[in-house]
């Protein structure tokens, strides 16, 4: 335990006793005592004699004292005191002070009675000879003179002094006893009441302030309605599936995620049904806003009845018919020029500018006036959606090389990036599942093109492999290199699927019950010279030119303006995927934030250094966390009944469901949990932080939560006492 917990637990023990001492301190003289006799003392206003000091008290009540003493510099002392009694009704105190100079001139002399019991009192003061001036030691006019008592006087000074004394002393205690006081933590992973990581208040609300001043029209709840009633036609839609209703709202990564999805369905004869949807909750979590975008991250927690069934004769085959909670974070993404109109929009199916209907198709541009529907320059468009496990909330860092790239490209936008990179990775996983490099022709590089093919290729029982309910977890851009001839982006893609193997007509033969997770990271290129479109950042599947909707995927330029797709001089393409620990990688990040700290993009920030965002580690969501806890636990044998306990413990509070817990346990098993186990010490000792700070979003670490943390350090020789320490540590940092 550190020293300061100990100390703050103590403070809080014996916190009574601060008022006691309180008091204590401001009824004691605030002055050297010299004399005391009966409650008596005597003191020249700071002015301090070297020869002699004379004082005299007399106490008369129901027993009455008297006490006189003389002290000399030849250090002769004499004393005497009487005492009687009588039956007074009152008391009264008389205290002299009396001072003198160090040769033994005049001094001045002053006396104040006070009748205790009484409400008058009587003063009388003699004014200091001159003589009494020339003292080195006594500061002239400051002679003041104090009796203590009931119903006792307070000079002027003397109150003016106590308060002071008393205001130090409350601030001290009550700085004290905060240290021992449980107070609401900065950051969190868990929001208790949400069962999802949220945005800390303060930069939530300024965030949201900003975007009002921007758009005054703009109101919480209409916008939540307007998600709730998009959450209800998406899962109608899913039910039926038939995107048709509601593509109008889609990103291209998030309807290429769909439309994926549900031909898997389809191949299999399967329909996953959503009944009887109670939305229970509504909020947002995280407000974004950036030089092109506004993001609404949108938590929704809902109750549905969800099945599978045979899609030809509608017969039941798994799933509940009873309701299920659920939940999951939409975010939601426009220009910071965008306003908010009473007029039907996307999610409505109108054209947000001039309120024509949309047609059925994934064209871009409205035909009855021209207005592109998905640039976020009129309404809000879905970009993407979170399981609530895998949901964090990343403090915003500068990326590094960004500004750099703004700086010759000013339409470059994140928000495009990273719906590109998932549009590339969704027509991935439709190769996987046709056996064919076709859908990523347009977007794809010639030598990415010949790699990944090889991951198609059948095997000598013409076998290949596949993966079955490929998800998501996050995308992120980590780094920005703007350089001559081409322009690179690497994109980080944390995604999960079941292996599979598919025979020679993509049925499939054999699979897992459990997912692969992979860190991959994708890097896209592009010419020098290019310049983004903002208007067509969530339709990059359309022409970058013209913004025809995609009629062909096979086809490598626009039908209509001739316009190349694969050869980056207008558009981001895949040309590798790469390790996030790729050394290569990391040399160039370094020599592009060393280049961005040299270079003064923007006059106002000369001076400046840059704060970029770093990368992130293994685990950056519960789900995360859950994975490399099981990992590191099988690593070494068998995962013991008390580890599985504290693991479950763990999960329950972070709201992970029972199944998804199973899922990640059986990949822990096979050795797919994770990527890689850490083998470096310090990142391991690092991770056992982040699970610390998971396990104190109720404010303490249980029993079990010990045990998981103490099986999670083992392989780095972490102690008790260690763990203890990080634990206090982490306390005092969360209530800093």
């Amino acid at each position: 335990m550190s020293m300061n917990l100990r100390f703050s637990k103590l403070t809080g023990r014996f916190a009574f006793l601060f008022p006691v001492i309180f008091l204590v301190l401001i009824f004691i003289p605030k002055s050297n005592v010299e004399g005391r006799a009966g409650g008596a003392h005597s003191y020249s206003g700071g002015s301090h004699s070297s020869s002699s000091h004379s004082s005299s008290s007399s106490h008369s009540s129901s027993s009455s004292h008297s006490s006189s003493s003389s002290h000399s510099s030849s250090s002769s002392h004499s004393s005497s005191s009487s005492h009687s009694s009588g039956s007074s009704h009152s008391s009264s105190y008389s205290e002299n002070y009396r001072s003198s100079s160090s040769s033994g001139h005049s001094s001045s002399y002053s006396s104040r009675t006070y009748a205790t019991g009484r409400s008058s009192f009587i003063r009388s003061n003699n004014s200091s000879s001159p003589s009494s001036s020339n003292s080195s030691s006594s500061l002239p006019g400051f002679d003041i003179n104090v009796a203590y008592g009931a119903g006792g006087f307070f000079d002027f000074y003397e109150i003016l002094t106590s308060l002071v004394f008393a205001i130090l002393f409350l601030v001290i205690f009550a700085k004290i006893l905060g240290k021992g006081t449980p107070r609401p933590t900065k950051q969190s992973i868990l929001n208790t009441e949400l069962d999802i990581d949220v945005q800390k208040g303060k930069a939530r609300r300024k965030a949201m302030e900003l975007l009002k001043l921007r758009d005054s029209n703009f109101s919480e709840p209409p916008f939540l309605s307007r998600v709730k009633m998009a959450f209800r036609m998406i899962q109608e839609a899913w039910s039926i599936q038939d995107l048709n209703t509601v593509q109008a709202f889609l990103s291209d990564a998030v309807y290429e995620r769909f439309s994926l999805q549900i031909d898997d369905l389809r191949s299999d004869r399967i329909k996953d049904v959503m009944e009887d949807i109670s939305i229970l909750d509504s909020r947002i979590v995280k407000v974004d806003s950036d030089s092109h975008f506004d993001t609404m991250h949108v938590f929704v927690k809902a109750e549905a009845v969800n099945y599978r069934a045979d899609l030809d004769s509608g017969e039941f085959l798994d799933g509940s018919k009873e309701p299920q909670e659920f939940s999951e974070v939409w975010s939601f993404v426009r220009s910071l020029n965008s306003m908010t109109s009473e007029k039907s929009g996307l999610i409505e199916g109108c054209c947000p500018n001039c309120s024509a209907p949309i047609e059925i198709s994934r064209t871009a541009i409205c035909k009855a006036c021209n207005s592109f529907l998905r640039s976020g320059e009129y309404d809000w468009v879905l970009s993407e959606i979170t399981q609530t496990c895998e949901w964090t909330v990343n403090e915003l860092g500068e990326i590094p090389g960004l500004k750099a790239i703004q700086s010759s490209d000013p339409g470059f936008n994140v928000q495009h990036i990273e719906d590109r990179a998932s549009l590339i990775f969704w027509r991935g996983m439709d190769c996987y599942r046709k056996g064919k490099v076709e859908p990523l022709l347009k977007c794809s590089s010639s030598a990415y093109l010949a790699e990944f093919s090889k991951n198609l290729a059948s095997d000598s029982s013409r076998k290949r492999n596949s993966y079955a309910n490929p998800a998501v977890g996050s995308v992120e851009v980590l780094l920005v290199s703007p350089e001559e001839p081409m322009d690179q982006v690497f994109v980080e893609i944390r995604w999960s699927g079941e292996p599979i193997k598919l025979d020679s007509s993509g049925k499939k033969i054999s699979g897992t019950d459990y997912p692969k997770n992979s860190h991959d990271l994708f890097v896209l290129k592009r010419k020098h010279s290019a310049q983004t479109d903002t208007r067509l950042s969530f339709s990059s599947a359309n022409c970058p030119d013209c913004g025809a909707p995609e009629t062909n995927a096979t086809d490598n330029v626009c039908p209509y303006c001739n316009t190349a797709f694969n050869d980056g001089s207008r558009e981001w393409i895949i040309d590798r995927v790469m390790d996030t620990n790729d050394q290569e990688f990391l040399t160039l990040r370094k020599a592009v934030m060393k280049s961005s700290e040299n270079s003064v993009l923007n006059p106002g920030d000369h001076g400046k250094k840059p704060v970029y965002a770093q990368l992130p580690g293994l685990i950056r969501s519960p789900a995360d966390a859950i994975r490399w806890m099981a990992a590191m636990m099988i690593a070494d044998g068998v995962v013991s009944p008390s580890e599985l306990e504290a693991l479950q413990e763990f999960a329950k509070k972070q709201k992970i469901p029972a199944e998804k817990l199973d899922e990640i346990l059986k990949a822990a098993e096979a050795g797919e949990a994770l990527p890689e186990l850490p083998k470096d010490l310090d990142q391991i000792r690092t991770m056992v932080k982040q699970l610390i700070s998971m396990a104190l979003v109720d404010g303490k670490v249980s029993p079990e939560e010990f045990q998981m943390l103490r099986s999670a350090g083992k392989n780095a020789e972490i102690s008790d006492y260690e763990i203890n320490q990080m634990i206090a540590q982490e306390k005092k940092r969360l209530h800093s």
